[in-house]
């Protein structure tokens, strides 16, 4: 059964049998989804939808090897500072140019993680289930129904919080995330009204209301679902860094403003 109503969906992957998180948001904000599963009950959800742009918290696919070979850095006009690039995509690897932190996605899908052989097999499931990268639209060109994007949550918080980015592992980092994302209009759950279902008797007890703040992993995969929703709402806050025949990164233009060279290396 296929839903004509258009949705912006996160993905995030995570070690473990069905780990997959993943939110789903209307055009208003609303959050439409809120589950978790393994692949199939994620391609299952996915296939179902007529209308869609997915941001999957993971890469598209193993490193072609372009920073470790002279031609091919000249080809794209890569700059590089000293030292080995190392073995990783270009898009990760000029995001770290500029103090971001990402993991490396090796050439050899044998020596990828777990979770990124997961998004690895999940990206190509959903070619054939009709998505296609995601490019912003030119000129009048229609846009694909089912679009596909590569995200970083975390990075994004970098660019919505405007203080310092709390550990994502605690109480006060999972609610100081909400709360970003509840500040940008998504309709969820205040995670401020955690404080007023403390009390001395809840505490004693060990009986706190943890049901107001969103885990970890989902959380992330509601800050994907809004980077998806920007791609059609608000394109001229994001910008993608990378090799598009790679894998790009879609990341808030904010991140990079002071980033004159990464301009020429977005293909």
């Amino acid at each position: 059964m296929l839903f004509s109503a258009e949705v912006y969906i996160g993905v995030n992957m995570a070690p473990g049998k069905k780990s997959i998180h993943f939110a789903a948001l209307n055009p208003d904000l609303e959050t439409v989804t809120l589950s978790q599963g393994g692949v199939q009950e994620v391609l299952a959800y996915l296939g179902g939808q007529q209308q869609a742009v997915a941001a999957l918290c993971g890469p598209s696919q193993p490193s072609r090897g372009i920073l470790m070979d002279a031609d091919l850095r000249e080809q794209y006009l890569i700059p590089m500072t000293k030292g080995r690039p190392g073995n990783m995509r270009v898009a990760e690897y000029l995001l770290r140019q500029h103090n971001l932190s990402t993991s490396a996605t090796p050439q050899d899908p044998a020596d990828a993680t777990g979770w990124m052989r997961v998004s690895f097999s999940l990206y190509k499931q959903l070619q054939k289930l009709g998505y296609r990268q995601y490019a912003p639209t030119i000129g009048e060109a229609a846009p694909a129904d089912r679009q596909v994007v590569e995200v970083a949550p975390e990075l994004a918080f970098q660019a919505w919080l405007p203080g310092d980015v709390l550990p994502a592992s605690t109480i006060h980092g999972r609610m100081q995330r909400q709360l970003a994302l509840y500040d940008l209009g998504l309709r969820i759950p205040d995670p401020m009204n955690f404080f007023e279902e403390v009390t001395r008797f809840r505490i004693l007890q060990g009986q706190l209301p943890n049901d107001q703040v969103y885990s970890t992993a989902m959380i992330a995969a509601l800050a994907a679902a809004y980077l998806a929703w920007q791609t059609k709402h608000a394109p001229q806050e994001l910008t993608q860094v990378g090799v598009r025949e790679e894998g790009q990164i879609m990341v808030p233009a904010k991140l990079l403003e002071n980033a004159s060279s990464t301009e020429k290396i977005v293909f």
